[in-house]
């Protein structure tokens, strides 16, 4: 150990003559970049100090940086002369050219102190990625560079390095999110031929400020907006139903895209898994229709579900039957509108074009009648009644049968006794 701790001052300090006399024969360049690649990428001790200290000179030419900074513009303070070196050890600081102020750079391209993993490595968070770990160090390309860490392609693998690793410290905040994406469609797009498809930064914008709730890394409100970016005939008529206005207007209580699709978990409405496919889409949307909390703050109906989880459509979607009508089915996907909007699809001028879907040739009397059919005494009487009768009829008559029964039984058993009273009286005599 002594003489390998020799062995390595020795190599630093002829390293460090070596460099001296290769920076005193290297003329003063300013800020081009020869002076330092000349050590950098040379076969010089330098690698023996840190490995990390070379590169390969045509990569970081070839690089967005190598072609228009020089070394200097992000290792300040340091130049050719040995004892500016000393000023190596200072993080690069990107924010100096990418800063959220005005720079040299376009507004694209800079960067947020507000953001999301800004917030998290003020509050301590020291696995959280700085602007290296996503954007490279001396191997900077553009996002439009098929072998950019950054590119479409390549985005999913970057942050699946924190967001899809079980045994990073990050782990907690944002569970293997990169992995359940990889099991939605999107994440089986990115990997299938070509690249129309959501990625991360689609949707978590780079350098996006950090949302009004701390713990939500999207604003509610601006999730309906992001998807729009791909969906936009489904976002044009989502903005302009009952949940998207009032959405728009600051109502948090009424569902979004993700509290409907999921956020990482989106799947085919044809898949068994999705959450909106035939079987599911029920369950969905009673998330919020039975939710007491929320049927008393705005007076709906509490009957919804159970009305329609007794009619003959919930009795078939329960057993499975995809065919059978559900809440999309008549209130459509998207474009939910109150009854009374002529719009509407479960408007009375609608209804039956909208049982025709199932039910071809339905005519107006057809649809006519309650649909979510609760009766009582002060609505659909008639059906409450009647109902009633077939209850009381239903109870009369096997509470009859049930008489008869044991009246039959009672008489068997006095039969069976008069029968072996007689056998004992004849054996007697």
């Amino acid at each position: 150990m002594i003489v390998s701790r020799r062995t390595d001052h020795v190599w630093r300090m002829i390293s460090a003559a070596l460099i001296g006399v290769a920076l005193a024969g290297v003329p003063a360049l300013g800020i081009s970049n020869e002076g330092c690649l000349f050590c950098h990428s040379s076969d010089l001790p330098v690698r023996r100090i840190d490995p990390a200290l070379t590169l390969e000179p045509a990569v970081y030419s070839n690089s967005i940086h190598g072609k228009q900074i020089a070394c200097d513009q992000c290792h300040v303070g340091v130049s050719n002369d040995l004892l500016s070196h000393r000023n190596a050890s200072k993080p690069v600081d990107c924010s100096r050219c990418h800063g959220p102020k005005p720079s040299a750079v376009p507004e694209e391209h800079r960067n947020r102190n507000d953001s999301i993993h800004a917030h998290w490595r003020e509050a301590g968070e020291m696995e959280v990625p700085k602007c290296k770990d996503c954007h490279g160090y001396h191997n900077v390309e553009p996002a439009a560079s098929l072998t950019s860490q950054v590119n479409k392609k390549n985005i999913r693998a970057m942050c699946g390095q924190c967001h899809g690793s079980p045994g990073s410290d990050i782990a907690h905040k944002a569970p293997q999110t990169a992995i359940s994406y990889d099991k939605s469609i999107h994440g089986r797009k990115t990997n299938g031929p070509g690249t129309r498809t959501a990625t991360c930064t689609d949707c978590h914008l780079p350098h996006h400020p950090k949302a009004e709730a701390s713990t939500e890394p999207i604003n509610k409100s601006e999730i309906p907006g992001l998807c729009g970016k791909c969906h936009q005939g489904i976002y044009d008529q989502y903005r302009n139903t009952i949940h998207g206005r009032d959405l728009a207007e600051g109502n948090k209580d009424v569902p979004a895209c993700t509290d409907c699709h999921g956020e990482h978990t989106i799947r085919l409405p044809s898949e068994s898994e999705s959450s909106v496919s035939p079987l599911h889409i029920v369950a969905t949307c009673t998330k919020c229709h039975e939710n007491k909390q929320i049927l008393r703050k705005y007076g709906m109906s509490a009957d919804r579900y159970s009305s329609y989880r007794d009619s003959f459509h919930g009795i078939s979607n329960r057993f499975g039957d995809v065919r059978a009508a559900n809440c999309a089915s008549c209130h459509t996907a998207h474009n939910i509108l109150p009854e009374s909007d002529p719009q509407s699809s479960i408007h009375p001028s609608n209804r039956p074009k909208t049982c025709g879907g199932c039910h071809k040739g339905a005519t107006v009397n057809f649809a006519k009648g309650t649909v979510h059919l609760a009766p009582s005494q002060e609505s659909d009487s008639l059906i409450y009644w009647i109902g009633l009768f077939y209850k009381m009829m239903v109870i009369g008559l096997i509470a009859m049968f049930g008489g008869l029964i044991l009246l039959d039984l009672s008489k068997r058993m006095r039969v069976r006794d008069h029968h072996s009273d007689e056998m004992t009286g004849g054996d007697a005599a």
